[in-house]
């Protein structure tokens, strides 16, 4: 099943990874991190439906020799797994806390989402994947702009309190994790882009309104927002970036002298 000539499951995970941003309700303990937990796990599991139809249907074999990366990442649950179950509290491991709800459970739905996803997305299914996330990124980080500690607008737009400096994650430690993480694909996607192309300059807009939020750049001695690691780490990621590109053109201006 094709959409724009992507499959079904690559529709369905450019949807999640656009709305998982913004994904909180006021109906649950703590809106924003259980509200997401809780969206990953029912996501995951209709995703799992259709990709062991998708299988069926294709009649598509697994294979496991030579991915020593997936075989890694299945070894790390297991070791997490009998560390459980010889721990103190391994009910508190495998649930986590109300609060966090990154525990076992959590971990496996995230290996089982990934399988899936890298056994069924194709590579053009991947690049919509990248955008939907280069896009919902500079949406959120637009957000901040506009929010506490930007403009200072208050209210809500959609999900978004813009009153709370995390917007959608509850604080600026999540939310600023999530940004950096976003600017890298965000960046990734640019360099990878046709030059010229209206995708590329899409891109690069994504990626400044990423890097002006709030919470990666601000008006201080050290320029760092308010999500500090993840600040310094975007500011390391463009000091190297403009570093790489200097030397590229000096390199390349060195040779035409020559």
């Amino acid at each position: 099943i094709t959409v724009m000539k992507l499959s079904l499951p690559g529709v369905l995970t450019t949807i999640f990874v656009f709305i998982f941003p913004f994904v909180t309700s006021n109906q649950i303990f703590s809106p924003t991190v259980n509200a997401k937990y809780l969206f990953v796990l029912f996501s995951t599991a209709v995703f799992c439906l259709i990709s062991v139809a998708s299988l069926l249907y294709r009649k598509q074999e697994i294979f496991w020799r030579r991915r020593w990366l997936l075989l890694a990442f299945g070894l790390l649950i297991l070791v997490h797994y009998v560390s459980m179950f010889t721990g103190v509290f391994p009910a508190i491991s495998f649930w986590s806390d109300l609060l966090r709800s990154s525990g076992l459970l959590f971990l496996t739905t995230l290996a089982v989402l990934v399988f899936f996803w890298g056994e069924l997305l194709t590579g053009r299914d991947w690049t919509w994947v990248k955008r939907s996330i280069a896009i919902s990124g500079g949406l959120f980080s637009f957000l901040t702009i506009l929010g506490v500690e930007g403009f200072g607008l208050s209210g809500r737009i959609w999900t978004a309190n813009l009153d709370v400096a995390g917007l959608t994650f509850g604080n600026t430690t999540f939310a600023g994790a999530y940004l950096v993480l976003v600017l890298i694909i965000t960046l990734i996607e640019l360099m990878r882009s046709d030059a010229g192309s209206k995708w590329r300059k899409t891109l690069v807009v994504l990626a400044i309104i990423q890097f002006l939020s709030p919470l990666l750049i601000n008006i201080t001695p050290l320029g760092l927002g308010s999500a500090r690691a993840s600040s310094a780490t975007a500011i390391l990621i463009l000091v190297y970036l403009l570093g790489r590109f200097l030397l590229y053109r000096f390199l390349t201006g060195k040779v035409k002298n020559h």
